[in-house]
C-alpha cells in the first residue's frame, strides 16, 4: 500500500496547458503554434443588435367573440345567410395597429369540415382604441347550409409585417338560419 502511495507522489499533475500541449503535439506541429504563451481572461464586448435582430415585444390579441345579430338577414355567393360580428382586443406595444392592419381569418363549419380563408382590411374593420390597445371588430355573413356551428380563427397583421398569435372561438349556428341541405357553409362580407 505504502508502494502505490509513492507512486501516486512521483507521477507529475499536469496543468491544462500542459495537457493541451501533449493533445497539440500528438495532433500535429501547427496546432502547437496556436496555443498562448499564458492563460489570459477572456475579451468579451458588448454592444447593440441591429433594429430588426432585437427581440420586439409581442403583438396579442384576447377576448375572442363572435355574435350572431340577425337570422337569415344578409346574402352570400350561395344564398341568404345570417349577420353576426366578431370581436377581439389587441395589444401592441410598438403601437402598430391601425391603417394597413389586416385580419387573417379561417372559418371551419362542423360538421362538413369545410374550410374557408378571408382577408379583413381598410372599411371592412372598425378599430376602437389607439395604436397600442383597443377593439377590431368586423360583420360577416355565414351561410351555413346544413351545417350545425363554425369555429373561426383570427390573427392580425400590422402595416409593419408583424403577426399576432391565433385566438378561435366556435359558435353555434342561430335558431331558425337558413335550414338548406346540401352544399356546406360558407362566408363573406
Amino acid at each position: 500500500m505504502q508502494h502505490i502511495e509513492e507512486q501516486k507522489k512521483e507521477q507529475p499533475i499536469l496543468s491544462r496547458r500542459e495537457a493541451l500541449k501533449t493533445l497539440a503535439a500528438a495532433s500535429g506541429a501547427a496546432t502547437l503554434s496556436l496555443l498562448p504563451q499564458h492563460w489570459e481572461k477572456p475579451v468579451i464586448e458588448v454592444g447593440t443588435l441591429p433594429a430588426h435582430a432585437q427581440a420586439s415585444p409581442s403583438l396579442t390579441i384576447s377576448n375572442l367573440s363572435e355574435t350572431f345579430t340577425g337570422v337569415n338577414n344578409c346574402a352570400t355567393s350561395a344564398g341568404l345567410g345570417s349577420r353576426s360580428t366578431v370581436r377581439f382586443d389587441y395589444n401592441d406595444p410598438q403601437g402598430q395597429v391601425g391603417a394597413g392592419t389586416e385580419v387573417h381569418e379561417q372559418t371551419t363549419f362542423s360538421p362538413s369540415g369545410l374550410t374557408n380563408s378571408a382577408i379583413y382590411t381598410g372599411s371592412a374593420l372598425t378599430i376602437s382604441g389607439d395604436g397600442f390597445t383597443g377593439t377590431i371588430s368586423y360583420e360577416p355573413c355565414t351561410r351555413f347550409n346544413g351545417d350545425t356551428s363554425v369555429t373561426t380563427t383570427v390573427s392580425i397583421r400590422t402595416a409593419d409585417g408583424r403577426i399576432s398569435e391565433t385566438a378561435t372561438t366556435t359558435t353555434q349556428a342561430p335558431i331558425g338560419a337558413e335550414e338548406t341541405e346540401g352544399s356546406p357553409g360558407t362566408r363573406t362580407l
